[in-house]
């Protein structure tokens, strides 16, 4: 069976932890001989996170803060969670999983880990809308600019690709639209690499604390909804043990 070890219910504090109900249902797993998958959910933020850092909400191509909100399937609310570029988030994320690893890896009813549920850089907006899009908040596009450095090593080179003149690299403009081509399929590439580098650090952060139990992600069926969730399934497959995909009972419709 699978618990959800999920962020802002068990994490809070910015120092305080509960894992006093999930510690019950394993010692229940245990005397029924059930086996258990703990899952952990990162995309419910604890309320103090964006006390913390109130510059971490993901913004949409509208030019919109998302704010925290309550889903179907995050009912504690906190959905989307940070932008997963921003640090401080990203920091404190680390800790909470490295906390909870610590915590339960002993425990004689864990079989596996599943380090995220469904990867997807645009929370559950499935259908293609660019109004939606996210994330273009400033530590994106710090990381953008960082990235594009790193692909293109000089700006002249970045601009014949582009099609641009731009004369610095704090003149770059964060694709907003397809009509370019080139320079929004380098927008998305970047974040296919963000996303990729969140399932390392998780997937290596139970490998490191508890290498004794398996680890994996399972992801949205991406032949249905890759060009929204940015997820590369080959980047993500490559550290884990496992490799899953939600499928609903049903074959994946490979055209």
């Amino acid at each position: 069976t699978k618990f959800f070890v999920q962020w802002r219910w068990s994490h809070r504090g910015p120092d305080r932890y509960y894992f006093d109900d999930l510690d019950r249902l394993m010692d229940v797993a245990v005397r029924h001989g059930i086996g258990v998958t703990l899952n952990i959910l990162l995309d419910m933020a604890p309320l103090w996170l964006f006390e913390r850092h109130p510059d971490a909400k993901p913004i949409d191509n509208s030019g919109h803060v998302v704010e925290p909100y309550v889903v179907g399937h995050r009912s504690i609310g906190g959905h989307p969670g940070p932008c997963y570029s921003h640090p401080g988030a990203l920091a404190d994320r680390r800790r909470f999983v490295d906390v909870a690893v610590e915590h339960f890896r002993g425990h004689p009813a864990l079989h596996m880990w599943d380090v995220w549920n469904e990867p997807e850089l645009c929370f559950p907006q499935r259908n293609p809308n660019l109004a939606n899009l996210a994330c273009y908040c400033p530590h994106c596009r710090a990381g953008f600019v960082a990235w594009l450095k790193a692909k293109y090593g000089d700006l002249d080179r970045m601009n014949a690709v582009w099609g641009r003149c731009y004369e610095e690299w704090a003149q770059v403009e964060l694709p907003r639209g397809t009509g370019a081509v080139t320079d929004f399929i380098d927008w998305r590439e970047f974040h296919l690499d963000v996303l990729a580098s969140e399932a390392r650090w998780r997937l290596e952060a139970v490998q490191r604390i508890d290498p004794r139990h398996g680890r994996y992600l399972h992801v949205v069926p991406n032949t249905w909804f890759n060009p929204v969730t940015c997820v590369d399934d080959f980047a993500m497959a490559e550290p884990c043990e496992v490799f899953a995909a939600t499928m609903n009972g049903g074959p994946s419709p490979c055209l």
